[in-house]
């Protein structure tokens, strides 16, 4: 009889795709040729990855707060509203306030210089409206897969997670306290303003301008106001700079009467809302320190915007050349600011002023700036072509030097510090930016080479639709984790791809693939304290993203679904040889550690031959601790007979019930070799 030999695999090294099949089999045993919806644990074994859920039920709103413009009498069947923001599509419904009715719009025009829109619906209005009556929108359809491109309200969601900019009145929670909540809102659409109490300077006014006073800060283009006493909501169309608290308003309609002097305004919408939501473009944004209080600014594809505590949002338009900003961080308390191949930067300590006679500067380099990362007491920037840094501490000593001229940085969503250093994409996949022993050195490798052939699928372009496939990044800190995801306009959640990077040891990146989980903009807080969205509890960490094909804001690794769907996880072994690639083995058994002594159920596939077509593959074997399946104990160890005859063998784990979360630690196989013939 042949002797019985026992083949042991530890769970480690994470999927290798780069390898001819006796290399890995003999190297890297205990890695995969597939992981899918498994991550490399930091503990050790493949770990199923845990799923996500809805922060709320409620969607995010892709409407602001609408006022009716005018009143309107009943028995109408069409309507004039303010600040839509967006085209409102046929089939929503809408409210308007004091009445019960439900309306559904089956057409409207909208128009963007007066931030109105006539909105025809059905049925006919049922009793009179007020001017200035609420709006509300209470359904819409039609957003499907185009929703992360037509929506106003992901981006900042998914850059600020620990900031709802929606209250509890929408559904969502402001985690912090208001005192260090910038925008401690009601809705999107009404935000706080900064310009405090304003007032009509004069009377007898008409006409499409108004001088206004008591203002703080020069209102914006867009910003929407109404006046006591008069009828109507007003867009500012122009407006002149400011004569101490006073500036004379361009508007984008006429008055309908003229306001008495002194009469309020009311600031209603800010127009840098729309500047910041206007289209589904991912905003970069920077955080700061200033006054004790978190400010954080966008760049929005126009003029940069800040948001100040208690303040409300401030447009930094004090310098035309920041017009177009792409990228944006704040190093050395100066805020730089990347526009195609231009570096600018503010004086220190002062937000608004460029003035090179008091620290303000320009810079230029060869190619169009990617990304900017304050790292390790130095600027990166980042251009298509080549990676600078920038050292010193003030205009008189900043200098610029090459940190490489062979390649740069493909996309900015990708830039992210991982580990102590920093992690971006090139053409080529993942690599990272790190110190060397030398004192200010630094180095770069790839940390994707091994999965060449799957980083490749994430950030390839699609051949049809280029336009609409982007490429999302986060960092899980408590795990050392960097994850990028596939988002295709075009494509389905369901075919949605992306990869999970563990850091281990010494620098070594094992690597894991998820598929069915899409996401189109996400961010990390590490350090939050707070309840979370669902009020289950305190938590200090959380992960934020949306997937781009609906209005909800999800939590990352939270359930053991993907929100309701089953998660389906694949680790495939490579093709073991044993002791000798040219005979054949008899199979015997299996055995099977797993790190949780909890209900498990999975399938184990052996695969013989390369899994060749013409070979006759055994039938699946059901495992695990539930009732019924064979093997079923209390512990975690699990243990079946195999059967099975080739000259090398895989072994095909899937995962594809609502499990509670285990890891892979181990197996070992038991077989015998067969005399050669």
């Amino acid at each position: 009889m042949d002797r019985i030999e026992s083949f042991p695999v530890a769970c480690s090294g994470g999927l290798i795709t780069n390898l001819s099949p006796i290399e890995q089999a003999n190297q890297f045993p205990g890695s995969a040729r597939e992981l899918v919806n498994f991550e490399c644990s930091l503990k050790g074994g493949y770990r199923r990855i845990e799923g996500y859920r809805k922060l709320n039920s409620s969607p995010v709103p892709r409407f602001a707060t609408m006022l009716v413009k005018q009143a309107h009498s009943a028995g109408a069947t069409s309507i004039v509203i303010s600040d839509p923001f967006f085209q409102l599509e046929q089939n929503i419904t809408f409210t308007i306030a004091g009445q019960a009715t439900v309306y559904t719009v089956s057409s409207r025009s909208y128009y963007d210089e007066g931030r109105s829109a006539t909105v025809n619906f059905s049925p006919a209005l049922s009793a009179n409206v007020a001017d200035k009556a609420v709006v509300t929108i209470t359904g819409y359809t039609g957003i499907g897969a185009s929703y992360a491109q037509a929506s106003a309200f992901y981006p900042m969601l998914c850059v600020q997670p620990s900031r709802a900019y929606i209250s509890s009145s929408s559904g969502y929670q402001t985690f912090l306290s208001n005192a260090l909540d910038p925008v401690s809102a009601t809705s999107f659409g009404h935000v706080p303003y900064h310009n405090g109490t304003t007032l009509v300077n004069g009377a007898g006014q008409t006409g499409t301008t108004l001088i206004v006073d008591g203002l703080a800060f020069k209102p914006d283009i867009g910003d929407s106001f109404y006046i006591s006493g008069v009828t109507d909501v007003y867009t500012v169309f122009a407006t002149t700079d400011l004569v101490g608290t006073q500036a004379t308003l361009t508007l984008a309609q006429s008055l309908t009467s003229s306001p008495a002097d002194n009469a309020t305004i009311t600031w209603y919408h800010s127009g840098l809302v729309k500047n910041i939501f206007a289209s589904g473009i991912r905003r970069q944004h920077t955080r700061f320190i200033k006054d004790g209080f978190e400010n954080i600014v966008f760049v929005t594809g126009d003029y940069p915007i800040l948001i100040e505590p208690l303040k409300g949002y401030r447009l930094l338009s004090e310098n035309s050349e920041v017009d177009g900003a792409s990228c944006v961080a704040y190093h050395k308390d100066h805020l730089f600011f990347g526009i195609d191949n231009k570096l600018i930067h503010t004086a220190p300590f002062d937000v608004y002023s460029y003035d090179p006679a008091l620290g303000g500067g320009v810079y230029l380099f060869d190619g169009t700036i990617t990304g900017l990362r304050s790292f390790r007491d130095q600027l990166i920037i980042f251009t298509t072509k080549k990676i600078y840094r920038f050292t010193g501490n003030t205009v008189e000593d900043f200098a610029k030097s090459p940190v490489t001229e062979k390649l740069g940085c493909t996309n900015p969503e990708s830039i992210h510090e991982v580990g102590g250093d920093l992690a971006f994409q090139t053409n080529d996949g993942i690599r990272l930016l790190g110190a060397t022993e030398r004192l200010g050195d630094l180095n770069i490798g790839s940390i994707t080479s091994n999965i060449q052939d799957k980083i490749e699928a994430v950030i390839s372009p699609s051949a049809s639709t280029s336009n609409s496939v982007f490429q999302t990044s986060v960092v899980i800190n408590a795990k050392s984790q960097y994850r990028i995801f596939r988002y295709d306009y075009a494509g389905t959640e369901a075919d949605s791809i992306g990869l999970i990077g563990t850091l281990k040891e010494q620098g070594r990146f094992e690597w894991a693939e998820t598929k069915g989980f899409s996401v189109w903009s996400a961010d990390y807080n590490y350090g939050f304290v707070g309840l979370n969205f669902t009020n289950e509890g305190r938590v200090n960490e959380l992960t934020v993203f949306c997937n781009g094909y609906d209005p909800y804001l999800y939590q990352m690794d939270n359930g053991n679904t993907f929100d309701g769907t089953t998660i389906t996880a694949t680790y495939t072994t490579p093709f073991f040889y044993f002791n000798d690639p040219k005979t054949r083995k008899t199979l015997h058994s299996l055995s099977v550690s797993t790190e949780r002594d909890v209900d498990i159920a999975f399938t184990a596939n052996v695969l013989l031959d390369f899994n060749e077509s013409d070979v006759i593959q055994p039938a699946s074997i059901s495992m695990g601790n539930t009732a019924g399946i064979f093997g079923d104990n209390i512990g975690s160890t699990f243990e079946t007979l195999l059967i099975g005859n080739g000259k090398n063998a895989s072994i095909q784990f899937v995962s594809s019930t609502a499990n509670t979360d285990f890891s892979f630690k181990d197996m070992t196989i038991e077989y015998s070799t067969n005399d050669r013939r």
